[in-house]
């Protein structure tokens, strides 16, 4: 094998590589925006659940409610 040979077969498989990798930055970005936006619409419905469990109450509730 020759010089031009093994470089070429080297800037193949870095080219292979590089994408790979963005690819996977790809997956990775999308993951942790589901994450990020699944975690925010949680937040809100955990924050409401709470007050209405608390002495308060929702709308006069006793606190008791399942």
């Amino acid at each position: 094998m020759s010089f031009q040979q093994s470089d070429q077969q080297a800037e193949k498989w870095a080219e292979i590589i590089c994408s790979m990798l963005m690819h996977e930055s790809e997956v990775m970005n999308h993951r942790i925006t589901w994450l990020v936006t699944i975690q925010g619409l949680l937040f809100p419905y955990a924050k409401i659940q709470a007050h209405c469990f608390s002495e308060s109450g929702c709308a006069g509730g006793d606190g008791n409610r399942i």
